[in-house]
């Protein structure tokens, strides 16, 4: 018997930007599958392995439910811990909001976790900024236009020329 291999990445950040060709990629569910095709397309099941990114962060109306308490569930435990909307008719999403119940934590663990979220606040913070100092240096030097220096920087060209025209 054959088994599938499902690898999940939760990505609870936006997509970051394509730099090729300076697109952004919203997509809620991305699928690649790991078995090879023929000159035909046609794909063989060689490996069976899936691998699967979510991120709740581009919700769209045509994700199907098996999917969407998932991303629900990820969205919900980020932006609404207390008191998130969920699905509670599926058994699987309400055992996995009972594990991570914030209630279930000693003391300890609440405030590592506190920290810990804190400390990536300040760190997503100061790339932020680094990056902005980055962007301002470059316009004032002259030398490379908005396009090449959001794709230098990996960034969306609307932040570039917004701080152009500041």
């Amino acid at each position: 018997m054959q088994r599938t291999v499902y690898t999940i990445v939760v990505i609870t950040a936006p997509y970051r930007t394509n730099l090729k060709t300076g697109e952004i990629t919203r997509d809620e569910v991305l699928i690649s599958r790991l078995n090879p095709r023929n000159l035909q397309g046609v794909e063989r099941p060689v490996f069976n392995h899936e691998l699967i990114f979510l991120n709740p962060n581009y919700r769209t109306d045509n994700t199907p439910p098996n999917y969407r308490d998932w991303l629900d569930l990820i969205y919900e435990s980020i932006h609404h811990p207390d008191n998130p909307t969920i699905n509670t008719q599926n058994e699987g999403i309400l055992r996995v909001a009972g594990l991570i119940d914030t209630n279930n934590l000693s003391p300890e663990e609440w405030e590592a976790t506190k920290q810990e979220t804190g400390r990536r606040k300040v760190l997503a913070q100061q790339y932020k900024d680094g990056i902005t100092d980055a962007i301002w240096a470059l316009l004032k030097q002259g030398i490379l236009t908005p396009t090449q220096i959001a794709q230098a920087l990996g960034v969306a060209l609307e932040r570039v020329t917004s701080l152009a025209t500041q």
